[in-house]
């Protein structure tokens, strides 16, 4: 099923966390990947760089979710028949085909652990009609490929949480010490529930504690942001040194998300954490907030335009430098989405 593949891919580094501690800090990445229409992409800040890592995508079947391994020397990502892992030192890729049938998309990348082990889900079976009922697949199993050593192994079978005959379950992240994996359940033709599930791996006991599939963040836990009335906080990021905060907002309407078109949908905020009265706020169409790399000086974010109903709108990718407050367009195309981070 793993079969050896070259492909030609540059180094790329990404700021997998969104507050590193005081040694990753010191080598925080230059680089991180992006997808852009249909394939992904490279932006490097020492020399602002845009370069692509694969080419043949397309709209029907685009390349998506990459993922980057805690050592930055190895890069996960998806099309729709395949994932692809690939050793960014020596340029070599193995696939793996999906079994998973298009219309339910229930094969997906989880993520990596610390250990060099990236963990994806093959679903077996499809949905199906009978004369009584609808049939969901048959399982859907944790699988785990280690980027030092080649091999996959079967780790956990992600179990169904609902009694429905169509009920399934979709993979979503793994701990940093791979000894946790989060889930959704999902249902023929009605698409996931908002309901996430925790297990662990080792027994494959499920409970509920999000706490565990995070680092703590102390730059973080010491805020109390409120956001604006009419306003909820979206995303947030801090730079490398932990002294500042961005965090975009987006209007609600009646409760819900609105899809206006004013110019205040969304605003981004960026406060200094010692002094949270020195803020800059603009209004702008911000689709993905990144964050800092190294730059403590330079904030990356997406701006779509605004009022856009596609599922691959046109987007820009863009940066707020602080030193003198100006906003420049670094790139553009249709679906422009920053890759797990």
């Amino acid at each position: 099923m793993v079969q050896s593949k070259m492909r030609w891919i540059l180094l790329v580094l990404f700021f997998c966390l969104l507050i590193p501690t005081a040694a990753e800090a010191e080598s925080a990445p230059t680089q991180f990947v992006f997808t852009k229409d249909f394939n992904i992409w490279l932006f490097d800040e020492t020399n602002e760089a845009i370069l692509p890592i694969t080419t043949d995508g397309y709209e029907t079947n685009p390349y998506s979710n990459p993922f980057l391994s805690f050592d930055h020397q190895h890069v996960a990502y998806e099309d729709s028949g395949n994932f692809y892992f690939t050793d960014l030192q020596n340029s070599e890729s193995v696939y793996l085909e999906k079994l998973s049938s298009p219309d339910i998309f229930a094969d997906t990348l989880v993520g990596w652990d610390i250990d060099n082990n990236v963990y994806f889900t093959l679903t077996y079976g499809g949905c199906e009609f009978t004369a009584e009922s609808i049939v969901g697949p048959e399982k859907v199993m944790l699988y785990r490929y280690n980027a030092d050593s080649g091999n996959v192994s079967e780790v956990q079978e992600l179990p169904k949480m609902h009694d429905e005959t169509h009920a399934y379950s979709l993979g979503d992240q793994v701990s940093p010490d791979g000894e946790i994996v989060s889930f959704y359940g999902a249902a023929c033709y009605a698409g996931y529930g908002d309901s996430r599930f925790y297990m662990t791996l080792a027994d494959g006991e499920v409970f509920a504690d999000e706490s565990n599939l995070t680092r703590p963040n102390p730059t973080l836990d010491r805020l109390n942001l409120q956001p604006a009335a009419g306003y909820h906080i979206s995303e947030m990021a801090a730079d490398p040194s932990g002294t500042n905060v961005a965090y975009v907002m987006n209007k609600q309407w009646d409760d819900f998300y609105s899809s206006c078109q004013g110019e205040d949908c969304t605003r981004m905020v960026v406060a200094d954490l010692d002094d949270p009265v020195a803020e800059i706020q603009f209004d702008a169409p911000i689709t993905g907030l990144f964050g800092w790399l190294t730059n403590p000086s330079r904030i990356y974010f997406i701006e779509s335009e605004a009022g856009q109903m596609t599922a691959t709108p046109s987007a820009s990718l863009m940066v707020l430098d602080l030193d003198i407050l100006q906003v420049t367009q670094l790139d553009q195309g249709i679906g422009l989405q920053f890759g797990n981070r």
